[in-house]
């Protein structure tokens, strides 16, 4: 049984094979992820993940911005004049309608 356990950590840290003592260090960091307490190193490597996590959806919405408007775009050439009408109808009375109501 070389391997070192959480009973043995001060035994470790004297160990010549181990002049840092940084199998003990890490028998600790175990022990402590054990406790359910976060190291630092857990808290960056949560970090770094949550970077790349949005960095992708980044990258997804930038690629999907011309095939949004693409899309926009052939909506609006299919609409007759009649539905093109009632919108810009729809439009004005909302502006009409929100000045009413912020000057009252």
């Amino acid at each position: 049984m070389d391997t070192p356990t959480h009973n043995d950590a001060e035994s470790t840290a004297t160990n010549p094979a181990d002049p840092g003592g940084q199998e003990a260090s890490q028998d600790r960091k175990e022990a402590k992820a054990g406790d359910g307490e976060m190291t630092l190193e857990d808290y960056k490597n949560a970090l770094t993940k949550a970077r790349q996590e949005a960095a992708k959806y980044r990258t997804q919405r930038n690629e999907l911005r011309p095939l949004a408007a693409k899309y926009r775009e052939i909506e609006e050439a299919n609409k007759t004049a009649a539905e093109k009408q009632t919108e810009k109808s729809k439009r004005r009375n909302g502006r009409v309608t929100l000045f009413y109501r912020s000057s009252s």
